[in-house]
């Protein structure tokens, strides 16, 4: 395996899909420090969207305001960078409840958190309780960063998909990139439903791995809103 491969792996484990797994990794994952670490800038202040036409603006407006007011939803995440590919899926019980799987192709860990109490397994060993969690941050911060700090945001005629960009800076403070690892700007996806649900997020970007550029690409999907099932202590 090159460095780049090696490098690029790494990368993958601790960016992941939209807002999952910067609470996801943070649990449990090896790179969750520096994961959890990228999701405390999350409630920063991002740079205010601008030049977007009144209709994707609108419907924006209202894909925030539908996700902010969520109680429940379920989420099930691909991220691929270069030749290494991570999934995580879940449903999250706000404010802090959390339950998911997060896999790569030699790894597999279970996580639930009830509040700050948290308890993980890897593959199907038994369940610990974890006596230092990391600060529990909702998935679902990071998507709506992303969807703050937009720029250049179109919408398609059916009014259903939103496309746009963002920087670097603004990307990193939402917890999708490392800071300082992306190349050039990075392109997001929003699709929506009849009630201004996001139920796809997608995400694509070049990040700089030991001097080579590796193609990152993410998918979120959510579902069970307001409607996912409790989580309960294993």
């Amino acid at each position: 395996m090159t460095s780049a491969s090696r490098a690029g792996r790494r990368l993958l484990a601790a960016v992941l899909l939209g807002g999952v797994a910067t609470t996801v990794a943070a649990c449990a994952h090896p790179a969750g420090r520096l994961a959890a670490a990228r999701t405390s800038v999350v409630q920063r202040s991002v740079t205010p969207w601008g030049g977007v036409s009144s209709s994707a603006d609108h419907a924006r407006v209202a894909a925030l305001t539908a996700m902010r007011t969520l109680h429940s939803y379920a989420f099930s995440s691909t991220a691929r960078l270069g030749s290494g590919r991570t999934t995580v899926q879940g449903r999250a019980l706000l404010p802090t409840n959390l339950t998911y799987t997060i896999a790569t192709t030699a790894t597999r860990t279970e996580v639930t958190r009830l509040g700050n109490v948290a308890y993980a397994r890897s593959r199907s060993g038994p369940w610990k309780k974890l006596t230092r969690p990391a600060p529990a941050n909702p998935p679902l911060h990071s998507l709506l960063a992303a969807l703050t700090a937009a720029r250049a945001v179109a919408i398609d005629s059916g009014g259903q998909q939103l496309t746009a960009t963002l920087n670097g800076h603004d990307a990193a403070v939402a917890g999708l990139v490392t800071n300082g690892n992306v190349i050039g700007p990075v392109s997001v996806g929003f699709r929506l439903d009849a009630h201004h649900h996001v139920t796809v997020f997608t995400l694509t970007a070049t990040l700089s791995a030991s001097g080579h550029g590796l193609p990152l690409s993410e998918r979120t999907d959510y579902s069970a809103f307001n409607a996912a099932a409790p989580i309960t202590a294993p």
